[in-house]
């Protein structure tokens, strides 16, 4: 399998492609995405309203891999046009990503400025050794039931970090 290096073209078409392949339309799915030269072994799990994963899963995802991210995508608006609710996201699933993350980010800004900041916070947390991190994408206007959910849910020592203009920091 050939390598897609940053300055090489396929490079953009590559991440241009991999929200399409990776997020689920309903429901969750975890792939293992394995890093050149055996660096890490990272669990991407996409979580959308729906089905979770099984109990097994969860455990495997974090069992098997050297790195769990968790991406809880509440900004996409279902097929009736309605954002979802915390309720409508499988709440085993949801649960498990929120209390076993050591760091949070809520992002929550209309539009993809962020990005940037959210991707590079996740990702030296993995590389300074943090071994899973959940990222909510949500809406300014369901931002703060997201904050509370968070707050009520996360473990002792987990970071939460929100990311927003709109958001209450």
């Amino acid at each position: 399998m050939p390598n897609i290096h940053e300055n090489d073209a396929q490079h953009n078409v590559a991440w241009s492609l991999l929200p399409a392949i990776l997020i689920p339309q309903n429901g969750t799915s975890l792939h293992t995405i394995a890093v050149p030269d055996g660096v890490k072994v990272l669990a991407n799990v996409d979580m959308r309203t729906g089905r979770g994963l099984p109990r097994n899963a969860r455990r495997l995802a974090i069992a098997a891999h050297d790195v769990c991210q968790v991406f809880i995508h509440a900004d996409i608006h279902d097929a009736d046009g309605t954002l979802p609710a915390i309720p409508d996201f499988h709440a085993p699933t949801l649960f498990w990503a929120i209390e076993n993350a050591r760091q949070i980010a809520l992002w929550c800004e209309r539009g993809t400025d962020l990005h940037p900041e959210v991707s590079a916070w996740i990702v030296n947390a993995a590389h300074k050794g943090s071994r899973f991190q959940t990222a909510i994408n949500a809406t300014p206007e369901n931002a703060a039931s997201w904050l509370a959910h968070i707050n009520r849910w996360k473990s002792k020592g987990a970071e939460v970090r929100v990311f927003g203009p709109e958001a209450q920091q």
